[in-house]
């Protein structure tokens, strides 16, 4: 018993000195501290991924998520360093490509956290969190590559389309078009009135096929005729876009946007 004992303390001294070379520690006085304390860290990690896995599958019936209590995991890996950045991330455990992508995702844009300290001092800490996901949503990913061909129009792949310079470019593109619009057709000012009856938003479907060109533009929710018809011109006069690629190949992907006119 003794020299079992003294076997397993030997084994915690050599864990703890290997980590510490690695300079991530594991006795702490105080860990990294989320903004708002750890319920708020559980409460903000869930409502992002509900949110973000809603917006990615909107055919998703709220049924079947109601009934299907089952959820799976994804564990994740990373390093809050001294200055409390969220630093390494990685996978430890991963579902399906979409998902981690989320999980990466979510912890990239996890805020400052308050470090964490040894003797006073902050340290690197390495953190292990599991994100959960409802097995619904994989069931559906699942089904949607076995019903895959090459003329498939996914909605959701492992990397989506990005418009060249990302989706503050794209933002700043979309209201540009519009505000121009808006000069072209009143060059001394929008007038509040006759045009505040016809003020909202239009949603916009369109495919980026494989080589990134914007193709076959639908509206989705009308507003006013003229304006719909302004919305697809901006949507076709769009410049070629990154492609969304699936298993590591080109794809064509559908992607809505939002037009506020």
């Amino acid at each position: 018993m003794k020299q079992f004992i003294a076997t397993f303390i030997l084994l915690i001294g050599l864990c703890n000195m290997a980590m510490a070379q690695e300079g991530i520690f594991v006795n702490y006085e105080k860990m990294p501290e989320y903004p708002g304390g750890e319920r708020k860290w559980i409460k903000d990690r869930d409502t992002y991924m509900e949110t973000r896995l809603k917006e990615l599958f909107p055919e998703a019936h709220p049924d079947s998520l109601a009934t299907d209590e089952t959820k799976r995991r994804i564990i994740m890996q990373f390093t809050i360093d001294k200055k409390g950045e969220v630093q390494m991330p990685s996978i430890l455990r991963g579902l399906h490509p979409v998902l981690d992508n989320e999980a990466f995702r979510y912890v990239r844009q996890l805020p400052r956290f308050k470090p964490g300290t040894v003797h006073g001092k902050p340290q690197d800490v390495k953190f292990t969190l599991p994100l959960f996901v409802h097995s619904y949503y994989l069931r559906l990913l699942e089904r949607e590559e076995q019903q895959s061909t090459d003329t498939t129009v996914y909605k959701v792949v492992e990397k989506m389309p990005e418009y060249p310079g990302g989706i503050d470019k794209l933002m700043e593109y979309i209201r540009t078009s519009t505000d121009n619009y808006w000069k072209k057709i009143y060059p001394k000012g929008k007038p509040v009135y006759p045009c505040e009856s016809i003020i909202g938003r239009i949603i916009v479907s369109f495919v980026v096929n494989e080589n990134g060109q914007v193709t076959d533009p639908v509206i989705k929710r009308s507003l006013d005729p003229i304006l719909d018809k302004e919305a697809i011109r901006i949507v076709k006069s769009m410049p070629r876009w990154i492609p969304g690629e699936s298993k590591g190949k080109k794809v064509k992907v559908r992607y809505t946007l939002p037009f506020q006119f």
